[in-house]
């Protein structure tokens, strides 16, 4: 499968944004959490999902009164019958992922999807109160933590319902391929990520959704190589929703992006497709399990997914510097989700 490349990605913009399938699923008695779902890719994602019939839909969103709007504005384009409910997730806060994930444990006997699509793109260094910069802690390690926290109730859903095939979507792009990730060549890259002295504006989005790859292909290689069960029926996928319209790249106001983003953006609905196909069309089961071969023997995680279907991913990740360098990354990872996971998280990390 040929790998993407600047061509390829103005043909997808122009030639398949509206073409793409629209998943059609039954998801009767199945919980559901969407990530950032107040706007953008994240509200359509949870409108496509809440027309197919969950019992339980939980828009994770950082402004409670924005995620209320969403959710009027959900009831009011779908026939929605289930329990539709707005919680508050600040990923810039550990303790606050910490307190979400404490809640969907309390509150919610089973988890179906988890769509992690929460994200932000910023052009300048700004840090959280957890001393991260804004960006990475945003995007990869909150994500990462969440991600994990909840792994044991989509491993319990299985057990409860063992017709289930529970989703862990986190958010990826084809932007991966484009990162220059100069931290890739020191001892700890995800320490001189947050070296403000080398931060590069543009570039450390491009970076993060690098890091959210390496973090599902490690996830998605754990439960592929356990001799459990429940773990072979998760899959896992970091689906492209492709160059969109949305609030994204606000923070970019040229008349280069705008003439740019006229000319190719895809709406956010469109984008949400392979969102939604990765959550809970049935032909997309098994993402992280189906392995294939790359372009130069090498072998694909099978948790890429572009235009609604898994897609090689880049030749670097794939290389053998690449592995090496997703390897420390995860080392490094792996350190800040036992020092900020507390108790609960360190049962899964055995596994990692």
């Amino acid at each position: 499968m040929a790998p993407f490349s600047y061509l390829g990605f103005v043909w997808d913009q122009l030639f398949h944004s509206s073409a793409l399938p629209v998943a059609k699923a039954d998801l009767t008695g199945k919980t559901v959490i969407v990530t950032g779902s107040n706007v953008g890719l994240g509200l359509e994602s949870a409108r496509h999902l809440a027309a197919m019939n969950p019992a339980h839909l939980i828009l994770a969103v950082r402004s409670v009164d924005k995620g209320e709007k969403a959710k009027a504005d959900i009831l009011k384009t779908t026939n929605f019958k289930g329990k539709l409910e707005v919680w508050q997730l600040d990923l810039s806060s550990f303790d606050n992922v910490r307190k979400f994930a404490e809640r969907v444990e309390r509150e919610c006997s089973r988890l179906d999807i988890l769509l992690e699509n929460a994200g932000i793109a910023s052009n300048t260094w700004n840090t959280t109160p957890d001393n991260w910069e804004l960006t990475l802690q945003t995007n990869v390690l909150s994500t990462t933590l969440l991600a994990l926290l909840l792994l044991p109730l989509l491993r319990r859903t299985v057990k409860l319902d063992p017709t289930s095939t529970p989703r862990l979507i986190l958010v990826g792009s084809e932007v991966h391929f484009w990162a220059k990730f100069p931290e890739q060549d020191t001892e700890r890259p995800l320490a001189a990520l947050n070296d403000p002295s080398r931060f590069q504006g543009q570039d450390r989005y491009f970076i993060s959704k690098l890091l959210d790859l390496i973090v599902a292909r490690k996830i998605a290689s754990v439960l592929r190589s356990s001799t459990s069960t429940e773990d072979k029926k998760i899959s896992v996928y970091c689906p492209n929703p492709g160059f969109c319209f949305s609030e994204l790249g606000r923070e970019d106001q040229s008349w280069g992006f705008y003439l740019f983003q006229q000319a190719l953006a895809r709406t956010t609905e469109q984008g949400s497709r392979t969102f939604v196909w990765c959550a809970a069309a049935p032909e997309a089961a098994g993402a992280g399990h189906d392995v294939f071969q790359g372009v130069g023997g090498e072998k694909s995680s099978g948790v890429f997914w572009s235009e609604c279907k898994p897609r090689e991913e880049s030749d670097w990740i794939l290389s053998e510097k690449g592995q090496s360098v997703s390897a420390k990354v995860w080392g490094e990872i792996k350190e800040v989700m036992w020092k900020e996971g507390g108790e609960e998280i360190k049962d899964v990390l055995k596994d990692f």
